[in-house]
């Protein structure tokens, strides 16, 4: 039976192996936490421009550099809860995203994970951080994460927008034919019954006869108009709806509005304008889009709808004031409020000197 003597001499002969042991796994720590530093990460919104209610995914990507082997690699950063991802529960903050990796020498892994917008907005992912101790949220390396995603508001439909004016004269190619341009031909086709002597194009009928076929040709001409839309979105209340649930969502409904208004004065090639009372999101304390054609614009007023925060921050009078000094004139106004005021009603008198207004009650 061995003596306590036996037993001591036994762990003081162990005890340069247990400190040399313990050395190497201090100095293997040291060096893995060095090489940390060396990891490519970078995570990423597969998308841009989305609307609400659409997924996208979160594309992430690492790459190991080094010839150490990682295990329970934990890497973390805070996400916006309205982004629901896979497998999260609805959050109203901000989520704690941690995704673990096992990493051998030199391998590179991709993950996507999909991702529901659930509500309009500017949402950026800015940093990730190596994550140590999950309890303590001790992080031992960051890593730059540049990328961000707008969200749309959801267009909700206007059954009384796009009222003709009859403005039927124009420069701006339209798909709906208001009127045909004579000097932009962009095309030919075959004689119709009842279409003009003088758009005949005698040439091309000429030689469609030379070739055995004997149809007279007609020019066909691009359509045009010349519809000017106009959106006003006023943000000032009255005392009753100050800061309350009530005025949230009216003014989350206006801003669908005025985004359906957007959307279909776009997709009918109609000229946009835009201009809103509130705080913007680099802290303007207004919204101002003159008034122009094309999707780029239309996305521009769109990713200011999405970005925008719901707080008055200016007098819609002034506003409405402005746009007239910018000449807003002969064009078809739609004024977005949700409440009726005395000052409202003038500065919709002072549109109709010029305009066709329609006041969208909320």
């Amino acid at each position: 039976m061995p003596t306590l003597g036996n037993v001591v001499v036994f762990f003081v002969a162990l005890l340069p192996a247990a400190v040399l042991i313990i050395g190497v796994f201090a100095l293997a720590h040291k060096i893995k936490m060095s090489m940390i530093g060396k990891l490519k990460y970078s995570r990423e919104f597969s998308e841009h421009d989305v609307s609400e209610g659409d997924e996208i995914e979160i594309i992430e990507t690492i790459y190991n550099p080094t010839f150490i082997p990682f295990f329970f690699l934990d890497i973390a950063s805070y996400i916006d809860g309205k982004l629901l991802i896979e497998g999260h529960s609805k959050s109203e903050g901000m989520q704690l995203v941690v995704s673990r990796f096992h990493l051998l020498p030199f391998m590179k892994l991709t993950r996507r994970y999909s991702v529901k917008c659930l509500h309009r907005g500017l949402y950026r992912m800015e940093s990730a951080a190596v994550l140590q101790k999950k309890d303590t949220l001790e992080y031992s390396r960051s890593f730059n994460v540049d990328s961000e995603v707008y969200v749309y508001p959801a267009a909700h439909p206007y059954a009384y927008s796009m009222n003709s004016l009859n403005f039927i004269h124009g420069t701006d190619p339209s798909k709906n034919k208001y009127v045909t341009d004579p000097f932009s031909v962009v095309g030919i086709r075959d004689y119709a019954f009842g279409d003009p002597f003088n758009t005949i194009n005698f040439k091309a009928t000429a030689k469609s006869a030379y070739q055995g076929n004997s149809c007279i040709k007609i020019n066909r001409f691009e359509h045009n108009s010349d519809r000017i839309i106009m959106i006003y979105l006023n943000f000032q209340h009255t005392g009753e709806y100050a800061k309350t649930d009530r005025y949230e969502k009216t003014m989350e409904r206006a801003i669908s509005v005025c985004a359906g208004l957007v959307a279909e004065a776009t997709e009918n090639g109609h000229r946009v304008g835009f201009a809103a009372n509130c705080r913007a999101y680099n802290g303007d304390n207004k919204i101002a889009f003159p008034i122009s054609g094309g999707y780029q614009h239309a996305a521009d007023i769109l990713r200011s709808l999405a970005s925008l925060r719901v707080d008055h921050a200016s007098s819609f009078v002034s506003l409405i004031e402005a746009g007239m000094k910018s000449d807003v004139s002969m064009a078809e106004v739609f004024v977005v409020s949700p409440c009726t005021t005395d000052s409202l009603d003038a500065a919709v008198g002072m549109l109709k000197m010029r305009n066709a207004v329609e006041v969208v009650s909320l």
